[in-house]
């Protein structure tokens, strides 16, 4: 089981999220959809330190998974150097965009996988940023239900691999879309004429607009496959 701490409404505090894992039995989840963006790199920071003396004390945590980690460590942030261990221990880095990731973050790192259509140009985008060669195969690209693996510094070139399936069912970002605030990602009903300027930044929020709009409105972006896209 795991033990969330976080909602959109409310972010953690490092004290709580350390006090849960001194019980050797919590895997923690950490939600940071109540803290503003620019607030999370600090606030990082702070949770890193913590984390590290814990794993010195303990051994524990085993494992750190960073979800979008360019908001947490990213590339613009300059104190990452500073406050950073030299290396994280073991830890997995999740990102949709690796050069907008810090440097300081990427370079200890010595295994990528690189999913979805444009592995190609996920593997140069960290390469850039660690300024590592990467030599692109000639007959590798792009396979439904295989991924691409590269072990940057043993001299491999990147090869597929097909990974196992999860036992579980995964719905990622389920939470973040339903009540969570998607900020530049959030729909606005405007109508024909662009009178109106009604901001849906989650899916709650949005249907909650539904029930009241008029018919012309609802039938305009209708039209224009907005809800779809």
């Amino acid at each position: 089981d795991v033990v969330c701490l976080g909602s959109s409404d409310r972010a953690p505090n490092v004290s709580e999220i350390l006090s849960s894992l001194e019980d050797p039995a919590t895997n923690l989840g950490v939600n940071l959809l109540g803290l503003p963006l620019e607030d999370r790199p600090f606030f990082f920071s702070q949770l890193i330190a913590g984390l590290q003396a814990l794993r010195v004390r303990t051994g524990r945590p085993h494992w750190i998974v960073l979800d979008e980690a360019h908001h947490m460590l990213p590339q613009s942030w300059g104190h990452a150097i500073s406050v950073l261990p030299r290396k994280l221990g073991e830890t997995i880095v999740v990102t949709v965009r690796p050069d907008h990731v810090s440097p300081a973050v990427l370079g200890p790192i010595n295994v990528i996988f690189a999913v979805g259509h444009s592995p190609e140009v996920t593997l140069r985008q960290f390469a850039g940023v660690v300024a590592q060669p990467l030599i692109w195969p000639h007959d590798l690209a792009y396979e439904p239900g295989r991924l691409i693996a590269w072990l940057v510094g043993d001299g491999r070139l990147p090869f597929a691999l097909e990974p196992q399936p999860c036992r579980a069912a995964r719905i990622r970002h389920h939470r973040k879309y339903a009540e969570g605030n998607l900020r530049h990602h959030s729909f606005y009903f405007r109508g024909p004429d662009g009178r109106q300027n009604l901001r849906a930044q989650n899916l709650g929020i949005f249907c909650q607009i539904a029930e009241g709009i008029d018919e012309q409105t609802w039938s305009f972006h209708l039209h224009r496959n907005d809800y779809s896209r």
